[in-house]
């Protein structure tokens, strides 16, 4: 029962007999590491495993970042290095920094410090960018030292890969940093493991030193468990990389109808909750773990009941080998010269010899009873066990048939759901065509109104036009016919004291004519009259204002003054009364007695 005190993990074991083999390529990386001030993350192989004995020099597993960064610290101290040197030939500071950004790349078949002085002088001495090895300089001219060295380092990535297609960028960061950021000394350099083999790039790159498995490895690996242990104790790298590629092939097309059926299974589900889903993997997982481990234990019960049977055969064979052994001793020592041709010592020495074989073959039998009777009880014990191990599997049968028909029941529950769900969506999707075809409606609407609310803002602005030019008219109608009114008033006044004016006078004259028919008061009269009229002179004045000869002939509208004869009227350049000094609007020529 030795086998049962391997690891479980197959990974684990892998990883460490990788790690043995490339624990001298691990160490350079680590002293480049060191060199170049950066170091390293201490991470175990395996986080799911403890190793019995761990290597100091294979658990320093530094990162991408810290990998990049000691290969651009050195790019960048080779690049000071030839600057240096260039400067110190002779050379310009200036002249010699632009010959290395425009042709001071690395690539040659020198090392790189070679090759970054030898193009950069072939610049300065042709003021040429090209270059006659295999790597043909582009005529970009970088800005500064950083961005150069970034681009030497994406270059040397990309030429190595190119190379080896197989090869990570990981695994080609640390083959340039063991060579010394030579790329064509990769391509042929041979690293030594503790053991003195060569490993060549490509074995490398096949097994990368800190690349993660695969989930088909880790199947293939768990599978291969046992292969894995034996090599483990023997610590012989060839033969157990020999097994795992021997067992690969045939366990590829068994890990594909793995999950070829796994698949089909969970297309039954697809419509489970993700946590659901989860689980049912990690059920099934443990269910073909728990599988994995009987069969483990039935291969390592068998082959411990075989390693007995044959330590038993061996046992019975030694016993019987170190008989004969002594029987031939015995009777060497007990055969005497005289004797060895006497029948009855003869028969003698047969009867014995048949007697110790028959003891042999007693024992052996006994032997073999006693090993029947072990292998019988360890028989009845593996019954038990088959029994146990059956009644386990049907308890999980039971379960899992329960859970079976809980989830049955679920995904009915769920396609009920999912019914009623589709039902209210199609429900949804009419109702949202009928408010799409009503909003088409609703808009057809509001343009309509949105039109003639503008026609009736147009007419609207046009009848507000009309009201003010009415207004406006109105206004002037108004004013006109005011100004009409109180022109004709002023007329009607003016006529009204014309006429008074000629009724006083007609009644003048008459009474005048009167007097003068009559004799009796003709004196009285002449001299009445002559009374009256200074009174009447008193009471009116009708002489002009200007000249004060003429009578008054003229009314000044809207004053209504008569204060002017018609001459001076004529000659009266002021458009003032000279009464009131009011504007003279419209005069008026009155005819009256004198006139």
């Amino acid at each position: 029962m030795l086998l049962y005190c391997v690891p479980y993990e197959p990974f684990c074991m892998l990883s460490l007999l990788l790690n043995r083999r490339s624990s001298t390529f691990k160490r350079r990386i680590a002293l480049e590491l060191m060199s170049t001030g950066i170091k390293g993350r201490r991470v175990h192989p395996n986080r799911m495993c403890q190793p019995p004995e761990p290597d100091p020099d294979a658990s320093v597993t530094p990162s991408d970042e810290q990998l990049e960064d000691s290969i651009l610290k050195k790019i960048e101290l080779l690049y000071i290095k030839a600057i240096s040197q260039l400067v110190s030939s002779g050379y310009d500071e200036h002249a010699v920094l632009e010959a290395v950004l425009r042709n001071g790349h690395c690539h040659g078949k020198m090392d790189p410090l070679t090759n970054i002085l030898h193009n950069a002088q072939i610049y300065l001495s042709t003021d040429d960018s090209g270059c006659n090895d295999k790597f043909v300089s582009t005529e970009e001219v970088f800005a500064n030292l950083k961005l150069l060295r970034e681009a030497t380092l994406s270059s040397l990535l990309c030429w190595l890969r190119k190379s080896y297609p197989f090869m990570s960028r990981r695994d080609a960061m640390c083959w340039l940093l063991v060579s010394d950021l030579n790329a064509v000394r990769v391509s042929s350099s041979k690293i030594s493991n503790d053991d003195g083999d060569g490993v060549n790039p490509q074995m490398d790159d096949q097994h990368p030193i800190w690349s993660e498995p695969t989930p088909s490895m880790l199947v293939l690996l768990k599978d291969n468990a046992d292969f894995l242990a034996a090599e483990y104790r023997s610590l012989d790298g060839d033969s157990s990389i020999a097994v795992v590629k021997d067992s690969k092939v045939s366990l590829e097309g068994l890990c594909m109808k793995n999950q070829t059926s796994t698949k089909s299974i969970l297309k039954k589900f697809n419509d489970l909750d993700p946590n659901d889903e989860i689980l049912m993997s990690l059920m099934k997982e443990i269910k073909d773990l728990d599988t994995q481990i009987k069969e483990k234990k039935k291969w390592a019960d068998e082959k411990a009941l075989q390693a007995a049977k044959r330590l038993c055969e061996d046992r019975n064979k030694l016993k019987k080998l170190r008989m004969e052994k002594e029987d031939k001793e015995w009777t060497k020592k007990q055969k005497s010269p005289l004797d060895i041709d006497h029948p009855t010592m003869k028969s003698l020495i047969d009867a014995e010899m048949a007697l110790r074989a028959l003891n042999i073959e007693y024992d052996h039998a006994l032997m073999l009873m006693s090993f029947l009777e072990i292998e019988n009880s360890e028989i009845r014990a593996e019954i038990m066990a088959s029994k146990l191990s059956a009644s386990e599997s049907v308890t999980s049968i039971v379960e899992s048939g329960k859970r079976e028909k809980k989830h049955l029941k679920k995904i009915l529950a769920w396609e009920k759901q999912k019914g009623k769900l589709e039902e209210d969506i199609t429900s949804e999707k009419q109702k949202l065509m009928e408010m799409e075809e009503e909003m088409i409606q609703v808009e057809a609407s509001k343009k309509t109104s949105e039109e003639k609310w503008r026609e009736e803002q147009e007419s609207k602005k046009h009848a507000l036009a009309r009201v003010e030019q009415e207004m406006i008219l109105k206004e002037q109608t108004i004013s006109d016919n005011k100004r009409i009114n109180e022109s004709l008033h002023a007329r009607i006044d003016l006529d009204l004291k014309c006429q008074k004016d000629d009724i006083q006078r007609l009644e003048q004259e008459l009474s005048r004519v009167k007097s003068l028919t009559d004799p009796d008061h003709y004196w009285t009269s002449l001299f009445g009259t002559h009374f009256e009229g200074d009174e009447s002179d008193d009471e009116v004045d009708h002489e002009c204002v200007i000249c004060g000869e003429n009578e008054v002939s003229v009314i000044f509208l809207p004053c209504a003054h008569e204060v002017v004869c018609g001459d001076c009227n004529e000659g009266l350049k002021k458009d003032e009364c000279p009464t009131c000094g009011v504007a003279i609007e419209q005069r008026v020529r009155v005819f009256g007695g004198s006139s």
